[in-house]
């Protein structure tokens, strides 16, 4: 991590003129795995607690910044301020690990260390908003508006920290259609039905966030079997009844 750039809010700290450096010798830390707190309570007339699980906390992680040659002067604080001190999750993006992306907000006081006269260094700490970082965002599209019978789609969930991962899908139906059904035969066989839709209807779903939006404005859960489509880790094969078009689109919760 000697002289590496970082992207935060869609900036790269190259342009700033801003480098994360390493000031010792020795080990660098990434962050990787969150800590965990466990869930538990004494048990009358027992050494052994009763467990309910764990919560999991926000990734933390610090970074020590140089300009390195260049002065640390009152107009450069004040854009590196402006840039890096914002009041909500921003992504960032680190030049060791480009596939993973981080929201985070900075959350210590950042002294600058001068080793010589306006040169030197200073440590950010970020806190994520979540104990993972997330995948760039995937988009799947499937022409399957003329389809005659059920016919059977992969998608690949990368989620590597969740049992289940709930994507968002988008579905238009065709002009001869009013109904979709979506049965994941990697997760059992769960499957998600809409009947009694309008044709060329265009859906949108948040599985995660139980949430259904129609481009006709109408309430459409009642359409719903309330089986929300969820992910398992891997390859998954999803039998499509209903002529559509198809999309899914992901951002993987990911530890890399």
């Amino acid at each position: 991590m000697i002289n590496m750039s970082f992207i935060f809010n869609g900036i790269n700290s190259q342009a700033m003129g801003l480098y994360v450096v390493h000031m010792d010798s020795g080990e660098v830390s990434n962050p990787f795995m969150s800590a965990q707190e466990i869930k538990e309570e004494e048990c009358y007339n027992s050494h052994i607690p009763a467990f309910f699980g764990v919560k999991k906390k926000p990734l933390e992680f610090e970074i020590t910044c140089s300009l390195l040659d260049e002065e640390f002067t009152l107009a450069k604080k004040m854009e590196l301020g402006r840039w890096l001190c914002k009041e909500t999750y921003c992504d960032f993006i680190s030049e060791d690990n480009p596939e993973i992306i981080y929201s985070v907000i900075m959350t210590n006081q950042a002294d600058f260390m001068s080793v010589e006269s306006f040169k030197g260094y200073f440590k950010l700490q970020f806190r994520a908003n979540a104990p993972w970082g997330y995948s760039p965002s995937y988009l799947n599209t499937f022409d399957l508006s003329t389809i005659t019978v059920p016919t059977t789609i992969t998608v690949t969930s990368y989620c590597n920290v969740l049992l289940n991962y709930y994507p968002e899908i988008e579905f238009t139906l065709a002009s001869t259609n009013t109904g979709l059904s979506l049965k994941n035969l990697s997760n059992g066989g769960l499957t998600s039905t809409f009947t009694g839709l309008t044709q060329l209807e265009t859906i949108y779903i948040n599985n995660e966030k139980k949430q259904i939006i129609s481009d006709l404005s109408l309430y459409r859960l009642s359409k719903f079997n309330k089986i929300w489509l969820k992910l398992v880790y891997g390859v998954n094969r999803i039998e499509v009844t209903g002529k559509c078009t198809l999309s899914f689109r992901c951002k993987f919760p990911l530890l890399a």
